[in-house]
C-alpha cells in the first residue's frame, strides 16, 4: 500500500474557513480577557510559591478534573454532538482555542491527531494551570473519542516553542502522530462575537476560580491572600493606563473616572447599574459570574482597583460595602474621593477599639489594603 496523501480542503470547505474566520474581540473585551490572565498566572505562582509544584498539581487535581469534564459536555451540547469519532473530537479541541483566541493549529492524521498552539495567555503561569493540559485534553477524548489517549509533549510555559497535544490510538507509538502526514484540518466552530465573549470569559474566570478554591479550601485563606493582595494591586498599577485610554477617563474628573470603572466593571458580565449620590458614585450589581465563587476573589478585584485608582489618581478610591459572595442580594461599590463619609459602611467608633479604627481607615481610603492586613495582623497578635 502506497503512504496516505494529505487531503487538501475542498473549494467549498476554503470558503467556509475563510468565513468562519474568528472574529477579533474587541479592546474593552479584550482588555476584560488580559486582565483575568493576570489574574490567574499570579495565583498560580502563588500556589506554587506556598507549597511547591508537586504539591500545588496534588491540590488542584480534582478541581481540574472537575471542571474539565464539565466544559466539554458544555461543548458537546453546544454542538449538538451524539455520535463518537476523532473527528467529533478534533472539532471540539478547536473550538476551546478558538474562543480564547489561541494561535493554534489543530490537524488529523491517519493514526490520530495533534494540536499546538505558539501563544497563550497563560505562557507565563506555572504548571497549577498549565496541567489543565493534563486534564482537559483527557475529558474531551472521553466525551467524544473513547480509544484515543491525550499527550503533552511541550508548553510554553515550560520554555518550549510551543504548546502542543497528540491523540493516539490506544497502543500506538506517539512519534508515528507527530511525524504523521496532515490529512485534514477540522474548520472552526459558527460562532458570533457575542457568545465567544460568554464562553471566553467561562474559560478565564473559571481558571483563576480553580486555583482559588484550591488554595483556600486546603490551606486557608490567609496565606494566599497575604501573597495575592499586593500582587494584584500592581496588576491594578500595570493596566491603568490601558484602562484610561480605553474609557478615554479624565484622571482628575470624578465622574468622568466612576463612568468608566462602571463600563470597565460590567465588562467582567457583571450586570449592574451606576447611581449617583452625596459622596460621588456607587456600582450596584445585581448579577455577577463570581457571585458563588469565594468571598477573597471579590476582596482580590478590591486590591486590583486599589492599585489601579492609586496610579490613576490617588485622591479616588473604590470599595465595596456589600458582597453577593457572603451572602448579600447584590454587590455596592462605591466611588469617590478620599476623606468622604462612607454613609453605607463606616459607623460610629469609639477611641478604645483599635480594630474598629482601623477598618475605618482602610474604608475611607486611608490606608491600603496591603497595610490594613498586616496592622490587623499585630493587633490580633497584641490580643487588641
Amino acid at each position: 500500500m502506497g503512504q496516505t496523501q494529505p487531503l487538501g480542503l475542498s473549494e467549498e470547505e476554503n470558503k467556509e474557513r475563510t468565513r468562519r474566520k474568528r472574529p477579533r474581540y474587541d479592546s474593552r473585551n479584550q482588555l476584560a480577557f488580559d486582565v483575568l490572565a493576570e489574574f490567574g498566572v499570579a495565583a498560580s505562582h502563588a500556589i506554587t510559591d506556598i507549597v511547591g509544584e508537586k504539591q500545588a498539581e496534588a491540590l488542584v487535581r480534582t478541581e481540574w478534573q472537575n471542571a474539565s469534564l464539565a466544559s466539554t459536555l458544555n461543548i458537546k451540547n453546544r454542538m449538538s454532538f451524539e455520535a463518537h469519532d476523532f473527528l467529533f473530537l478534533a472539532y471540539a479541541t478547536n473550538f476551546s482555542n478558538y474562543i480564547m483566541g489561541l494561535d493554534q493549529k489543530v490537524e488529523r492524521t491517519n493514526n490520530g491527531g495533534r494540536w499546538s498552539a505558539t501563544s497563550c495567555p497563560w505562557s507565563q503561569a506555572t504548571n497549577a494551570i498549565c496541567c489543565h493540559l493534563d486534564y482537559i485534553p483527557k475529558a474531551v477524548a472521553e466525551v467524544f473519542a473513547p480509544g484515543y489517549t491525550p499527550f503533552n509533549p511541550k508548553r510554553l510555559s515550560r520554555g518550549d516553542d510551543e504548546c502542543s497535544v497528540i491523540m493516539v490510538k490506544e497502543g500506538m507509538d506517539p512519534e508515528q502522530v507527530l511525524e504523521a502526514p496532515c490529512i485534514y484540518e477540522p474548520l472552526p466552530p459558527q460562532m458570533d462575537l457575542e457568545e465567544m465573549v460568554l464562553w471566553n470569559h467561562s474559560y478565564s474566570g473559571g481558571f483563576w476560580a480553580i486555583l482559588m478554591k484550591s488554595m483556600v479550601n486546603e490551606i486557608g485563606p490567609e496565606m494566599p491572600m497575604n501573597a495575592l493582595g499586593p500582587k494584584f494591586n500592581d496588576i491594578g498599577k500595570e493596566f491603568a493606563n490601558r484602562f484610561k485610554e480605553e474609557y478615554r477617563v479624565s484622571i482628575d474628573n470624578l465622574d468622568s473616572v466612576a463612568n468608566g470603572l462602571f463600563s470597565f466593571h460590567s465588562s467582567f458580565l457583571k450586570r449592574s447599574r451606576l447611581e449617583r449620590n452625596s459622596d460621588g458614585f456607587t456600582i450596584i450589581t445585581q448579577e455577577c459570574p463570581y457571585s458563588g465563587e469565594l468571598s477573597e476573589m471579590c476582596q482580590l478585584f478590591q486590591c486590583f482597583y486599589d492599585g489601579l485608582l492609586e496610579e490613576i489618581n490617588p485622591e479616588f478610591i473604590m470599595r465595596n460595602s456589600t458582597i453577593m459572595t457572603k451572602g448579600d442580594k447584590t454587590c455596592h461599590w462605591m466611588i469617590r474621593r478620599k476623606g468622604g463619609a462612607d454613609k453605607e459602611k463606616v459607623k460610629e467608633v469609639t477611641l478604645d477599639d483599635p480594630a474598629k479604627m482601623l477598618a475605618m481607615r482602610f474604608a475611607k481610603g486611608e490606608i491600603t489594603e496591603e497595610e490594613f492586613r498586616k496592622k490587623l495582623a499585630v493587633l490580633k497578635e497584641l490580643k487588641l
